[in-house]
């Protein structure tokens, strides 16, 4: 195993672990938590769903560029993968 793999399995684990904790502790998780659980009744306890989906979506992004960022390296990506 490479030191690169073992500093990608470390971020990653950080990153989840940060996730679980914004999502418990803060009041972005509650108000995200809400939303999925029934948005209908989080809009009319005030909150807006639709912002709440649109950044969940800009973080799952995120998180998916991530991922890609850490098999890149791994899995020899270039950028003439694909040509004909």
């Amino acid at each position: 195993i490479r030191p690169q793999e073992v500093f990608f399995i470390l971020a990653i684990i950080l990153i989840v672990m940060a996730l679980e904790w914004v999502k418990k502790r803060t009041v972005w998780g509650r108000v995200a938590r809400a939303v999925a659980e029934d948005s209908e009744t989080a809009n009319l306890m005030g909150i807006e769903p639709k912002k709440v989906i649109v950044f969940s979506f800009c973080l799952s992004s995120a998180l998916a560029c991530l991922a890609g960022l850490f098999v890149a390296p791994v899995t020899l990506v270039s950028p003439a993968m694909g040509s004909v």
